[in-house]
């Protein structure tokens, strides 16, 4: 995306062939007018020009939060979260300070230092170590983990933390743990809303608002971790140290890294277009 010159002095904001084509799919939902901004778009080198005002930009940002709310899949809802986060980064790069942030973290400077290893599930090769302070969240160890593998993109994820300490390898095992996840991975379903019936205590909880030192977290205590939902990256995770003496730098800190960061994919790429097409067309 970028701010330049434009039709009415209007925002131009550039979107890739999926983004798109999943603003029209979702036209019939939106506002008349807003629709009728987002119907005309000018494709030059393989990317779609939107023209729209900083209200229209603000009204599109209301609009894909309600979406991925209500979205009825995982794929859809991972799709309009890098979407939002996209076009939030758009504003925030405008410094209009149109848009407040997207997540309450209930995050605090305080506590103990933990050090945490992160390592690809599938290549153990390539691993991070981390400090990160007891009063800070899982949602600001997952940002450390995004910083410290080079992502570019956001997609929801989750935290899947067992009580106590495990020696399984099995990633299965790990999936029945308690799960902290992204706030937007919280909006019950109907099938949450069933599960929660029967069983509140075994629904998701918010990453954002679990500070590191309530896990009650001890030295080789394992965690599985999964960013996007879609292409899976897991990762495991293991507690090296619970009470370092923090000194006045930032935190969370990335401390050490081994083995090249791989690529990752945006959302759409190297993915066959007829046949996404076709399973949006299901979706919606």
């Amino acid at each position: 995306m970028n701010f330049a010159e434009s039709p009415e002095d209007k925002l131009t904001i550039e979107l890739s062939e999926p983004q798109w084509q999943l603003l029209q799919k979702a036209r019939s939902r939106m506002d008349k007018d807003l629709a009728r901004c987002i119907s005309v778009a000018v494709k030059r080198n393989n990317l779609y020009e939107l023209y729209l005002t900083e209200d229209d930009v603000e009204d599109l940002a209301d609009f894909l939060e309600e979406q991925v709310y209500s979205a009825r899949s995982e794929k859809q809802k991972n799709a309009y979260f890098e979407l939002l986060s996209y076009l939030v980064d758009f504003l925030d790069d405008q410094e209009e300070g149109l848009f407040q942030p997207l997540v309450d973290n209930q995050s605090q400077m305080t506590g103990s230092v933990y050090v945490i290893r992160v390592e690809l599930a599938d290549d153990k090769k390539i691993w991070r170590r981390i400090a990160i302070r007891g009063g800070q969240t899982l949602h600001d160890l997952h940002n450390a983990i995004f910083e410290a593998f080079d992502r570019e993109e956001e997609h929801l994820y989750s935290f899947f933390i067992p009580p106590t300490p495990s020696k399984s390898k099995n990633i299965n095992v790990f999936r029945d743990s308690p799960e902290f996840t992204h706030p937007y991975a919280l909006e019950d379903s109907p099938v949450t809303m069933l599960l929660g019936m029967f069983d509140p205590s075994g629904l998701p909880r918010n990453a954002a608002s679990t500070a590191i030192q309530t896990l009650d977290l001890g030295k080789g205590h394992r965690m599985f971790y999964i960013f996007d939902f879609g292409d899976s990256w897991e990762h495991w995770l293991t507690v090296e140290q619970t009470d370092g003496q923090a000194d006045e730098g930032p935190y969370p800190r990335i401390l050490e890294q081994h083995g090249d960061s791989p690529p990752q994919y945006w959302y759409g790429e190297e993915m066959d277009e007829q046949e996404d097409a076709d399973e949006w067309d299901e979706d919606l």
